[in-house]
């Protein structure tokens, strides 16, 4: 597919960093309209909302979705979170296009951004409150959460941390409470990630890049998957009996650990289970650098 810049397209940006989980991934569905090939449309000239109504209506038209299918996926969202106050009925949806100002509720904000594929920022230069000049008021003192911990308690600073905060820059807020979701497990703790980012060329190109794994402990029992090509196979993390750690496609054969290295010209390991290593669990997600 051919576009000409800046009439047919617009660059966002460059990926630099990709989560990508490895386990539980549905299907994708391609719409039919995409299966005709078509000449690209040009891209519409829109006029800068007047006011937080018509922003969110160009929003919802450019993203292609209903009031109700915008309104399902804010029901996820609210059932993802507990809280039903990021539910959005297709009347309200509907209702706010109309009005002028926004939705006087934070949740339906953010539901509204992210169901939209719209920028927070952008919202609320329609709203009348441009980012620029937030920070201007302090907030009062009730609203202030008053810190128990006691002062010059603090630990030493993690080298590690420093240095991973130097390659990958500092990470974004949401995966505080999103990364479960989005691997799949209760909850993710530093224990649930494995640094791989010294590792030699991989075999797979959908494993370059990698520099960490997510795993789930609870998946301890290797076996393999007979409707998977090999590059898809599942990976586990193992713990050697002197403490260090191999990673790749395993499964468990007999008490025997059959473990096939990830990287060029490495060979198959059998190990006995529980005697000379054992499972940590099942990498069911990466964090993958792209650049």
């Amino acid at each position: 597919l051919e576009l000409a810049l800046g009439t047919e397209a617009v660059v966002q940006g460059a990926l630099d960093l990709e989560f990508r989980p490895l386990s539980g991934i549905p299907k994708p569905v391609v719409s039919a309209r995409l299966e005709r090939d078509r000449a690209p449309d040009r891209l519409e000239q829109a006029a800068p909302p007047r006011h937080a109504g018509r922003f969110m209506q160009q929003a919802r038209r450019a993203c292609g979705v209903s009031f109700r299918e915008a309104s399902a996926r804010t029901r996820a969202i609210a059932r993802e979170l507990g809280d039903r106050r990021y539910y959005c009925s297709p009347g309200a949806l509907s209702d706010y296009e109309t009005r002028t100002s926004a939705p006087r509720h934070i949740h339906k904000l953010i539901s509204i951004c992210s169901v939209y594929f719209a920028s927070p920022t952008a919202l609320l230069q329609a709203c009348g409150a441009p980012i620029e000049k937030a920070g201007t008021v302090a907030l009062p003192s009730e609203f202030v959460k008053k810190s128990s911990a006691p002062s010059g308690t603090q630990g030493r600073p993690s080298r590690f941390l420093r240095e991973m905060n130097r390659r990958l820059g500092p990470l974004p807020w949401f995966l505080c409470r999103s990364a479960a979701a989005l691997f799949g497990l209760p909850g993710v703790s530093l224990r649930d990630l494995f640094w791989v980012g010294q590792s030699p060329r991989l075999k797979h190109s959908c494993l370059s890049g990698a520099q960490f794994l997510v795993v789930d402990r609870r998946q301890k029992r290797p076996k393999a998957s007979l409707s998977c090509p090999a590059w898809a196979q599942p990976i586990y993390v193992l713990q050697m009996r002197g403490g260090s750690y191999l990673w790749g496609f395993c499964r468990l054969d007999n008490g025997t650990l059959i473990l096939y290295g990830l990287e060029h010209r490495a060979r198959s390991l059998r190990l006995r289970n529980r005697v000379d290593a054992e499972v940590i669990g099942r990498v069911v997600g990466m964090i993958r650098k792209l650049a």
